[in-house]
């Protein structure tokens, strides 16, 4: 993907811009657009940032097409947000590329951006990409990132209310299934 509007921005710039009162934004403020994978985006992430969906199976639907932007944006209130132009600043981030021509045409974050510059009025948002991604600022500003906490090996994450069945945790809603199921092969 070329740079065309893109504007590519570091760390530093980005805390510049999270820092500004929203009065001071032309339209609504500034949203950010992290790419990562789910389970990375959950373990951490920028504050305030917004997680952008890529399943297998829409990947597969979008190899003969352009993709929308509501193959990728699951909030319906954000998606129409963003095709309204009501941010000033739509900041795209992934794990850690360094500039927008160092991403392949297939990855999300290409993806998102080709879709944010067909879609967004570009007379009210800017799009941006950050340099270094989400590895590159969480190095630099960890205190502007939520963090989960981390769950000790020797405690169980599922609680008294899961069981254990044939050597795997099943959650409770699972087992009266799993347990129909085996009693059905035992006739």
């Amino acid at each position: 993907m070329g740079n065309g509007d893109v504007l590519e921005i570091s760390a530093s710039e980005l805390v510049h811009i999270l820092g500004t009162p929203a009065e001071l934004f032309a339209s609504g403020g500034c949203v950010m657009l992290d790419c990562r994978p789910f389970l990375a985006f959950s373990r951490t992430h920028i504050l305030e940032s917004r997680n952008v969906n890529w399943n297998s199976m829409l990947r597969r639907r979008s190899k003969s097409s352009a993709v929308s932007l509501e193959w990728l944006v699951p909030d319906k209130s954000l998606l129409g947000r963003l095709r309204n132009g009501e941010f000033s600043l739509i900041v795209v981030l992934d794990e850690g590329s360094r500039t927008v021509s160092e991403l392949k045409s297939e990855s999300l974050a290409s993806l998102l951006l080709s879709a944010l510059q067909s879609e967004v009025q570009p007379c009210t948002t800017e799009i941006c990409f950050l340099q270094e991604g989400f590895d590159g600022f969480f190095a630099m500003y960890p205190e502007l990132c939520f963090q989960s906490p981390v769950v000790p090996l020797n405690h169980s994450v599922y609680g008294d209310s899961e069981k254990i069945i044939s050597g795997r945790r099943t959650p409770l809603y699972d087992q009266v299934s799993t347990i129909l199921q085996l009693q059905f092969h035992e006739k």
